[in-house]
Formats: C-alpha cells, structure tokens, sequence
C-alpha cells in the first residue's frame, strides 16, 4: 500500500503523521507524492507507524512506473 493510500484510508493528516514518524509535514506530504524517497530511517519509522503495510518497497516505487528499458 502506498503512503498516500494508507493516510487516506486512516483518515490521518500529513501533519499529525509526520509528527509521530519525527520529520517535518513537508517531507510527508513529498513522500506520498514520489517527489523524496525517505531515508532508511525515516522509512522503517513509517513502515513501524503503518503496521507494516507501507514497506520501503512501496516508497521508492511510484505507482504505474515504468521499469527502464534493458538495453
């Protein structure tokens, strides 16, 4: 599940979830967005705050992207 999934599934706000993973709302909110992949801190916090359904996996893959061509 992506992050941006699971916080509007849960109802939480960019600004009370950035507050318990300990980052800023503006690095939240770049997160859900696939604009800053998190550092591996930051990530395991999410994935511990999400219950295990955001993995970094899911963070540093934007949905319907497109694998690079193998030359």
């Amino acid at each position: 599940m992506t992050l941006d999934a699971w916080l509007k599934q849960t109802g939480r706000t960019e600004e009370a979830f950035a507050a318990e993973v300990n980052t800023s709302q503006k690095a939240v909110n770049r997160y859900r967005r696939f604009q800053r992949i998190p550092r591996l801190d930051i990530a395991l916090r999410i994935s511990a705050a999400t219950g295990g359904q955001v993995s970094f996996n899911e963070m540093i893959h934007a949905p319907n992207a497109q694998e690079p061509a193998c030359p």
